[in-house]
């Protein structure tokens, strides 16, 4: 009876973990501070936590005073990081941020904490 009881909490907490433990994606760089600069490359760099690896495909926004000023990449792998080459007519400022979002699942998304600048070449 014992062995039952404890086999079913067991399984009630291992069920209660799954159901809880989602998915994270969490941009880490740019992350606020960073001055890039127009024309040069700079490596996105993302933590994204899914023991299940069900999503694949990411999609990068930049983002200038809270509005979206262009798409970095429509579809990238979900490996982590991706290199950006600056576009050289990006305007200089430092009112920018990145989105990250899965391109499955909407909800998993991600911003740079604070702004960054990008600085012309």
């Amino acid at each position: 009876m014992k062995r039952i009881i404890f086999s079913q909490i067991l399984l009630l907490v291992l069920l209660h973990n799954f159901i809880l433990a989602k998915p994270m994606l969490t941009l880490i760089s740019p992350n606020g501070g960073e001055e890039l600069t127009s024309g040069e490359a700079f490596m996105i760099k993302w933590n994204y936590d899914d023991s299940a690896n069900s999503y694949r495909n990411v999609i990068l926004v930049l983002y200038k005073n809270g509005i979206k000023f262009s798409t970095i990449s429509e579809s990238t792998s979900n490996t982590g990081s991706f290199t950006w080459i600056i576009p050289i007519d990006t305007p200089s400022g430092n009112k920018y941020r990145i989105r990250i979002r899965s391109r499955e699942e909407l909800s998993l998304n991600d911003f740079s904490d604070k702004d960054f600048s990008i600085l012309k070449k």
